[in-house]
């Protein structure tokens, strides 16, 4: 709720308030006349209250303040108050729950401080004033290996973008002003910008007169721009530079920086360096406006005062290629080298060649439309789509590759707990499909590059986009020719003719799949995933709610995660620590006594189950605190049911949870290298070998807990049987055999902490 803007709120009496992030907006008299006002969020809903006094500073919550805190320092965007108390809040539940002092007094009494919206320890010096190009000044020079020259040109050109587009924004604000005048075009404005008060021409414009002039609003900085530019421009390698770490995909930037270029054009000298400044125009055209009919002609004149120019040859030979004319982008990328050329000049000479449905230009049509050739097939040269699909999927790919596929693929590849790169990305069906239909990839395709394809291969593409995922089971399998798919949501039935797919599925079989149509049948998108017996329902009912793209790769991400350590209820291993303030303690401690049993020192709960006692947790006291002590969220509410019911002025004070996974588990980003133990998790590689044998023997017994109460545990993948009860019944033992081969597919990948779930165990378990 701290990230929302704008949200309504509601009050006890029925009123509303309006949060924005600064404000909250309520009726008249909605707040109290009292010198401290409590305000109590609880989903949508506020309770509004007052109290006299400031409430003093609790050390408990300061000092949990700055633990999270220290935890958070170490990561490389700066901590802000929001991300502070929700992190807290997330490790201890019941902070900040009671009206507190002032957080500016809780942190300070923590040792922490707020500088410019970041939360600092008081041993960290003040921040640098905000640079905005700092965060790419390193990256310029260790991974383009830019020389302090030319890292000083990127930044003269980074900061003249970004002073035309305040000069833009502020002109917009006057232009809603009545009195306001015309808005200016970026060029006009930087026009503006070039010919304001400038010093000498010979006079040196050094980095901190850069930094400085460029806050302060004084532009005599910008006399050094127009030779920079010109420096960047002769350089193809630099001038991409420019593209990437200054426009960065934004499409203002790239408005900003095409104006600039056009105007500076005229001043630049060698051909080379005009050439690169048609290309940047070119390409800052497609960002800032789609506009492709505007940068293909730029394109063109760049090869003509540079034939060699390899970005732009590969960038025209793409609007070429797109078009269908594959024997002239097949001539442009025959004189350029790069990675997967090769292949991409293949595709290209098959389709450059007279294809099945040549003919002379008025005999009729092969493809049987009855239309003359000249009006039908000779735009493709005589390739129907149905011979083209090949080249359709060339062309997707190529659009998963470009910048703004590249942005999508690699997000969903972060939602789905992949690692967030392109080329593993690419390897992952799922990925590519979520991206490309519930993440909307093929309708920015048709939407971007439309305009240049083929008129069928442009409805054909539209009519791919709005499909979606659906779960196909195999119901019949002709191998080597093909097979019959029935969908479990609609119980309509597909005849899929893919070869290698016959080859490596059975009946029975359940497959999470994007069914698309072409002109030689449907077939599935880009590949399938076989989803286990166990995980049927569940994908079932999240396709039924319509899932977005967070939603659906959630479910794959946790499809391939470890399995949760589960206690022998079947919950979730949560460590959980609660703390109940009482007033009278020993009245409390004999009320709970007549319903656990004591144990030195302790109260203890067990739970009986097929003969055995499981211990369920204990209690302990300091003073007038009581101290639960549970390893799940489900026994933490059978204790605050106890307590609530038999010590009725309990007080729950403080709660801490842990998840198992936390103490025990890596990181979920797929990063490598050890973790901080105070961050709560152990990098079992840098145990001692007593430790580590120590921990695994732990997890070893945990899990084979896990697996001695699961065989007696009711399943929703055996439609609620037991695994032992399904085993004995004919009609549900082949569903417990795929489950168990489920375990044993997951036992392969396993990387995690301790061990997975042993399936041939289960199996002698069960009398298998």
């Amino acid at each position: 709720m701290l990230l929302d803007d704008d949200l309504v709120l509601h009050l006890e009496d029925g009123s509303q308030v309006v949060r924005s992030r600064e404000h909250l907006t309520g009726p008249d008299g909605w707040l109290p006349d009292a010198p401290v006002v409590v305000l109590t969020f609880v989903g949508d809903r506020c309770r509004v209250s007052g109290q006299q006094e400031v409430p003093a500073v609790d050390q408990r919550t300061a000092d949990r303040l700055a633990e999270v805190h220290e935890l958070l320092r170490d990561q490389p965007v700066p901590v802000d108050v929001v991300e502070l108390v929700m992190e807290a809040r997330a490790r201890y539940p019941r902070l900040l729950s009671e009206p507190h002092a002032p957080l500016a007094q809780l942190l300070a009494a923590g040792g922490l401080r707020v500088v410019d919206d970041r939360v600092l320890a008081d041993d960290e010096p003040d921040p640098d004033p905000y640079d905005p190009f700092a965060h790419i000044e390193d990256h310029l020079r260790d991974d383009h290996g830019l020389d302090d020259d030319e890292v000083a040109d990127v930044r003269l050109v980074h900061d003249a973008v970004r002073t035309t587009l305040e000069r833009l924004s502020d002109a917009l604000r006057e232009r809603l002003d009545p009195a306001g005048g015309e808005v200016p075009t970026p060029e006009q404005l930087f026009s503006s910008l070039l010919t304001e008060p400038a010093p000498d021409a010979a006079e040196p414009v050094g980095d901190d007169e850069v930094a400085t002039t460029s806050q302060d609003g004084d532009n005599r900085w910008l006399a050094g721009l127009p030779a920079a530019v010109g420096r960047l421009l002769s350089d193809e390698e630099l001038a991409l530079v420019l593209l990437e770490d200054v426009v960065a995909g934004h499409a203002l930037r790239a408005m900003a920086l095409g104006e600039m270029v056009a105007v500076l054009e005229p001043r630049l000298g060698p051909r080379h360096a005009r050439a690169n400044a048609a290309w940047l125009r070119a390409r800052t055209l497609e960002l800032a406006a789609d506009d492709h009919a505007g940068a293909e002609p730029l394109l063109r004149r760049a090869l003509e005062l540079d034939p060699d120019h390899l970005e732009a040859t590969l960038a025209l030979a793409g609007y070429l290629d797109d078009r269908g004319r594959a024997g002239a982008a097949l001539t442009q990328l025959q004189r350029v080298e790069g990675p997967g050329l090769e292949d991409t000049r293949e595709l290209l000479a098959r389709y450059a060649r007279p294809g099945p449905a040549a003919a002379g230009r008025n005999d009729p049509c092969p493809c049987g439309s009855g239309r003359k050739y000249k009006v039908c097939c000779q735009r493709s040269n005589g390739w129907p789509l149905k011979d083209r699909l090949d080249w359709v999927w060339h062309k997707v790919a190529r659009f998963i590759t470009s910048t703004v596929g590249q942005d999508v693929l690699v997000d969903t590849a972060g939602l789905a707990g992949a690692a967030p790169t392109v080329p593993a990305a690419m390897d992952d069906v799922v990925i590519v499909n979520l991206a490309l239909f519930e993440g909307e990839l093929l309708v920015d395709l048709c939407d971007l590059r439309g305009a240049l394809l083929p008129a069928d291969e442009l409805e054909l593409l539209r009519t791919w986009s709005d499909t979606r995922a659906s779960v196909q089971e195999v119901v019949e399998v002709a191998r080597g020719r093909g097979l019959t798919l029935l969908d479990l949501t609609t119980g309509e039935r597909t005849e899929v003719a893919d070869v290698s797919l016959s080859r490596s599925v059975s009946v029975g079989d359940a497959l999470l799949v994007w069914l698309i149509p072409t002109p030689a049948g449907t077939v599935p998108s880009a590949g399938v995933v076989q989803i286990p017996d166990h995980r049927r329902e569940d994908l079932l009912e999240l396709l039924d709610e319509a899932p977005d793209v967070e939603e659906l790769a959630a479910w794959y991400a946790s499809l391939s995660a470890a399995p949760g350590l589960a206690n022998t209820d079947g919950d979730l291993l949560e460590l959980t620590t609660r703390i109940y303030r009482v007033g009278d303690p020993d009245a409390a401690w004999a009320a709970l006594a007549e319903h656990l049993e004591e144990d030195g020192p302790g109260l203890l709960a067990f739970t009986h189950r097929d003969g055995h006692r499981w211990l369920m947790g204990s209690i302990t006291r300091d003073g007038d605190e009581l101290t639960v002590q549970v390893n799940s969220a489900a026994r933490a509410a059978w204790f605050d049911d106890l307590i609530t019911r038999e010590v009725p002025d309990a007080e729950l004070v403080d709660e801490e949870r842990h998840p198992a996974a936390e103490l025990v588990g890596r990181s979920a980003a797929g990063t490598s290298g050890p973790l901080d133990e105070d961050a709560g998790g152990f990098d079992l590689d840098a145990l001692d070998p007593a430790a580590r044998s120590e921990l695994e023997a732990q997890l070893d017994e945990m899990m084979r807990d896990h697996e001695d109460a699961w065989v007696d545990t009711a399943l929703p993948a055996l439609q609620g049987a037991t695994p032992r009860e399904a085993a004995a019944d004919p009609t549900r033992r082949d569903a417990l055999l795929r489950l168990l081969d489920d375990f044993e597919r997951h036992a392969a990948a396993w990387d995690s902490p301790g061990r997975p779930m042993d399936a041939d165990r289960l199996r002698r378990l069960l009398g298998l």
